[in-house]
């Protein structure tokens, strides 16, 4: 075997590998030789299979195996011998497959960085930390309430936002032949069954009123538009519908007969049970909080030179869906109005900080020999809801996706423990504008 270094690059490294054909006749041979030992084949008595019917029978199909043995050896001698630590699996590209003359591949790979030590101590950060305030809980037990709300039919009054209208629709301008009423329930202004241009038209209507509603109004600015529209009138321009009756909203007070529905004993207890979740919730986002502060941090204080390979494995799934959010017209509001180059150098900018954050909390782990056992993925498996629990134990991919977010929550911790924290107390809306809650 023969490698020659062809290129040595900051962290790319390229290579030439040539096996000679004379080591694949070996590898072949041996295996040739297995195959006319324990294979039975018609017209020939038991391990008595001649090496040449052999190899007419399986040399050709046997290649394949043979050459990527013989990498796989060439290049795992290749990492031993210069002491090499890939970032990512080397790409490969054949030169010359083999079969008549000897094997010749390139092979191109990044290896990982040397991350400079951290000098966690020297880190200041502040813990953001949100106080129950009685406002807090009566907006929490406001919210618990709306979601509880019920619809009552509202007697000669003409609809408006947050109502529910029964609807019929009884005919289709487009296609006259239809006519086969349907029958639905929207909710104006809080309902994504229909569009906001189309539930605008609905405001005002009374019960036993007929109306006639464009589909398309607004939605001619983009196809996605467009599309939703046609799912809303089955295709029609126009339909209409029979307004067949007019709901209010009513939503139950806050009193002891909520608690007791939500199985408290009274309104004291709701309010305590709400008042710890609340602290749970709020404890959680400064968590969040304090990790975003920890990771802006150690992106800015730790540099080091990236694979080009780990940073394209990020950016191009990303930027694939930027660039196809763009052309259905659903990129963020944010997006739209900035030039291609910027929108790349955006996201690049993103892709180039998780690689360095992940590189740096693999190397953490590592210098302070931290680990997710299996026992420890078994457990947290267990603890999932009974439909996402068997897949993710049968899936190798979610259960090392799994790992690695646990090892990144136990790397998190060891960081935390060593920075300087001061806390800063902070209104709720605040907090959760922090970690966008």
């Amino acid at each position: 075997m023969q490698i020659t270094e062809d290129s040595s690059e900051g962290l790319r490294r390229e290579y030439t590998i040539v096996v000679p054909r004379a080591d694949l006749e070996e590898r072949l041979a041996t295996k040739l030789a297995e195959l006319a030992r324990t294979s039975n084949v018609p017209g020939f008595r038991p391990g008595k299979l001649p090496v040449n019917v052999a190899r007419q029978r399986w040399g050709r199909q046997l290649h394949p195996q043979i050459v990527n043995e013989a990498l796989e050896t060439a290049i795992g001698e290749m990492m031993d011998e210069r002491e090499l630590e890939p970032a990512d699996t080397p790409s490969i590209e054949m030169v010359a497959d083999g079969v008549e003359a000897d094997l010749e591949c390139k092979v191109v790979l990044d290896i990982l960085p040397e991350i400079p030590p951290v000098d966690f101590a020297s880190i200041a950060l502040e813990k953001p930390v949100a106080s129950i305030e009685d406002d807090d809980i009566e907006e929490a037990l406001d919210n618990i309430a709306k979601s509880r709300t019920s619809y009552e039919a509202a007697e000669d009054r003409v609809a408006e936002d947050g109502d529910q209208l029964a609807l019929e629709i009884v005919a289709e301008a487009s296609d006259e032949a239809t006519e086969e009423a349907r029958s639905m329930t929207v909710t104006l202004g809080r309902d994504d069954q229909i569009r906001p241009e189309i539930a605008k038209q609905l405001l005002g209507v009374r019960a036993g009123e007929t109306r006639q509603l464009q589909m398309s109004a607004g939605a001619d600015e983009d196809a996605a538009d467009q599309e939703t529209a046609d799912a809303d009138s089955g295709g029609a321009d126009t339909i209409e519908i029979l307004v067949k009756e007019v709901r209010e909203p009513a939503v139950p007070a806050i009193d002891d007969e909520l608690a007791t529905a939500l199985e408290c004993e009274d309104l004291a207890e709701l309010r305590s049970k709400v008042r710890d979740q609340l602290a749970q919730s709020y404890a959680e986002m400064t968590q969040q909080a304090l990790k975003k502060a920890l990771l802006d941090s150690l992106d800015e204080a730790v540099e080091f030179e990236l694979p080009q390979s780990l940073v394209d494995k990020e950016f191009d799934p990303m930027w694939a869906q930027i660039m196809q959010a763009r052309e259905s017209g659903t990129l963020d509001e944010e997006d739209k109005e900035k030039p291609e180059e910027d929108l790349r150098a955006y996201y690049l900018t993103i892709a180039r900080r998780r690689v360095a954050l992940g590189l740096l909390m693999t190397h953490t782990a590592s210098e302070a020999a931290i680990e997710v056992s299996d026992q420890e993925i078994d457990r947290r498996i267990g603890a999932l809801p009974p439909q996402f629990r068997a897949m993710t134990a049968e899936n190798p991919g979610r259960r090392d996706a799994m790992r690695f977010a646990m090892l990144e929550e136990k790397v998190t911790a060891y960081m935390l423990e060593k920075v300087s924290t001061t806390e800063r107390s902070i209104p709720a809306a605040e907090l959760r504008e922090l970690v966008g809650a």
